[in-house]
């Protein structure tokens, strides 16, 4: 039933401690939030999805270092210079 499912993503979600840290403009950490992803997805659909985020337009991977924007030939290069990467809209991969 989609009201009952809306109505007990609300009661999970929007707690006191999801509204503080909108207060505090901080993010919030949902403790066992994607139970059961790593038996769905594995190294090998990571790479593919990091992959095809650098071949979309706008990019929708990057790479970060010390807070700034870490441009190299690829994103692994990036990331064997120690650049944090990032995957923007990875459900879309």
């Amino acid at each position: 039933d989609p009201d009952s499912s809306a109505k007990s993503f609300a009661q999970e979600l929007l707690t006191s401690n999801f509204w503080q840290s909108r207060r505090e403009k901080r993010p919030l950490y949902l403790d066992g939030a994607a139970k059961g992803l790593l038996a769905n997805v594995g190294m090998d659909e990571v790479i593919e999805a990091l992959c095809k985020g650098t071949r979309s337009q706008p990019c929708s991977t990057g790479a970060h270092r010390r807070g700034e924007p870490h441009l190299r030939e690829n994103v692994f290069m990036a990331y064997l210079d120690q650049a944090t990467l990032s995957l923007t809209g990875a459900e879309h991969y």
